[in-house]
């Protein structure tokens, strides 16, 4: 890791700073490695390159899996080239070999990241939450949420990311089917082995949700050792009946549609299920 410039004191979590990037390296065990990317909102609230990486505290609490956490100094969708250079050193120095599993986990704009590198960080599984295919304004026009973000160049490699992710084994995609542009996204990832594991009527939160469901440790458990079961996760998002959330967000989906009788009907199931 020292010839790639990660820095070190105890051999067990390094440190490598490039161009637009801070890269920080869990290393537990060679059984797997999960690599995670993180959304827009730390570096939009908090551009350094010394704050805790998304998934961190999930990685080190919940498994003993080894990490790599990339946090871009920028909310830039990873489009910096200096970051697609290092994966391919990395590739090329073996660092992904080492590992029995490689599995890529973001969401939001790390879901464009885990899908769109995956290959290159020869990840067998990529777990995604609500992703973007892709910014490139041709492409997605009605793309208005993320104006806010620093201007990137989206004509050249892994425009889309689904030119990034042919081999993955597993790439399972988390969204609500109902949310327009989310819907449109997920459909432009037009990769093999896709998995969609869809909530409906929860919007872009579904990471959210799925914590509140208590889901989250086991959705990653299962799909990091091949173990997923589609009924089994039907069947469990089917409890966020009994949350709160989950009925303010039909309401605000009712109430943008202005569906008086459909505000009507969540009304009741929310008083007969809270």
């Amino acid at each position: 890791m020292r010839k790639l410039n990660f820095k070190s004191e105890d051999g067990r979590f390094w440190t490598c700073i490039i161009e637009g990037y801070a890269i920080d390296f869990l290393l537990r065990n060679t059984s797997n490695l999960t690599i995670c990317f993180d959304h827009a909102g730390p570096a939009r609230k908090k551009a350094n390159t010394k704050r805790e990486a998304w998934g961190y505290r999930f990685i080190e609490k919940n498994t003993d899996q080894s990490g790599l956490f990339i946090k871009p100094v920028v909310s830039d969708w990873f489009r910096g080239k200096p970051l697609l250079h290092l994966f391919e050193k990395l590739n090329e120095a073996g660092l992904f070999d080492q590992f029995a599993t490689v599995m890529n986990y973001g969401g939001s704009m790390g879901g464009y990241g885990a899908i769109a590198f995956a290959d290159v960080c020869k990840a067998k599984i990529v777990l995604a939450y609500n992703p973007q295919a892709t910014l490139n304004k041709d492409a997605v026009p009605w793309e208005k949420r993320f104006n806010w973000a620093p201007p990137q160049d989206w004509e050249g490699r892994l425009w889309n990311a689904a030119d990034g992710c042919r081999s993955a084994q597993g790439v399972f995609v988390v969204f609500d089917p109902h949310h327009g542009n989310d819907r449109r996204h997920v459909a432009m990832l037009d990769v093999p082995n896709r998995i969609d594991l869809v909530i409906p009527y929860v919007g872009h939160r579904t990471p959210l949700h799925v914590t509140n469901l208590g889901m989250s440790k086991k959705l990653f458990q299962d799909v990091t050792n091949g173990m997923f079961d589609l009924n089994e996760w039907n069947a469990a998002i089917r409890k966020r009946r009994s949350l709160e959330v989950y009925y303010q967000g039909l309401l605000r989906h009712a109430q943008r549609r202005k569906h008086s009788a459909f505000l009507a009907i969540i009304e009741r199931y929310r008083a007969e299920n809270i």
